[in-house]
């Protein structure tokens, strides 16, 4: 998004400023809870945004509604579509537990308000995507989430009950989730030298962490403190009916399954009779995994009875 350049002092004049943006709507994911002339507004985080918007709607709810200041365009870039909206100000903003007073921009936009790059600067933001967080004026805020379809994008995964990890050691850590998903993916977040890999989990059960710490010392975990996120589980199918012409596909390699037979054929000579002897109640799968294994350690088994005699 461009625009010029604009005063708090500004006034209404006969020509209107045209504003270029890209889209009408947003599509962040994160929005910050704030307090606008009195009124609580869920504000988008728009970091592509260059000026801060709010909605005509909310504009018209407020009881003391500032003065409109100028008129403006927004343009949307690449199309021919543009909505008029205006500047209206000085507005009582309260970011976090910083107050802002100037004038923003006003015009029929989906969401109640868009938080661009001239409020973020203001208070020298700090956006932290991995804790879901944005840090204005060194007062750090927990951000929400937007939602799809009524189901959340992200959840904050936070510690059920303070746990202290001993060192040298791995836990299995029993968590708690603000926001109900479908199958989901667990991403830890740690900012210390503990870490943990992704959990892949059932829709309705409960966050469950694995979290290694590999250091000498002891590490607390505060309840409530967040330790991870977790995204719903993204699926890419392929449509049977799509005809893809062979110069689109890539072989990476060509691979034969060995049948039950061939794998079963290589069992060492004296490991044989152990192995029919075990197989009566197996899938074939079992029998191949067994046939594997005494395969690989056929060394393990002694050939004759003179060898454990020996021993």
């Amino acid at each position: 998004m461009t625009t010029k350049s604009m005063n708090d002092d500004s006034v209404v004049r006969d020509s209107p400023i045209v504003v270029k943006v890209c889209m009408l709507k947003s599509v962040s994911t994160f929005s910050v809870p704030n307090k606008i002339e009195e009124m609580s507004v869920e504000a988008l985080v728009d970091c592509g945004a260059e000026v801060t918007i709010i909605s005509d709607r909310v504009y018209s709810s407020m009881k003391r509604q500032p003065k409109k200041l100028r008129d403006v365009r927004l343009d949307t870039a690449g199309r021919q579509m543009s909505i008029h909206g205006f500047i209206a100000g000085p507005f009582s903003l309260t970011i976090g537990e910083s107050p802002y007073k100037g004038p923003l921009y006003v015009a029929p936009i989906e969401q109640d308000m868009l938080m661009g790059i001239d409020i973020l600067h203001k208070g020298s933001a700090i956006l932290d995507m991995g804790k879901g967080t944005l840090t204005y004026d060194d007062f750090e805020i927990d951000m929400n989430v937007r939602s799809t379809e009524g189901l959340p994008q992200v959840a904050r995964v936070t510690v059920s009950k303070r746990r202290v990890i001993p060192p040298n050691s791995v836990i299995q850590l029993q968590c708690a989730m603000d926001a109900r998903l479908p199958d989901y993916v667990i991403e830890p977040c740690f900012k210390s030298d503990i870490f943990g890999p992704r959990v892949l989990r059932k829709a309705g059960s409960d966050p469950v962490v694995c979290i290694a710490n590999p250091t000498d010392c002891y590490k607390l975990l505060k309840k409530g403190q967040v330790i991870a996120r977790a995204y719903p589980v993204e699926i890419d199918s392929i449509d049977s009916r799509t005809d893809l012409a062979p110069e689109h596909l890539n072989v990476n390699a060509v691979s034969e399954t060995p049948t039950t037979d061939e794998v079963t054929s290589q069992v060492p000579d004296h490991l044989k009779e152990a192995y029919q002897s075990s197989v009566h109640h197996l899938t074939d799968p079992e029998r191949v995994r067994l046939a594997e294994l005494l395969t690989t350690f056929e060394d393990v088994f002694a050939k004759m009875s003179l060898i454990l005699e020996v021993f």
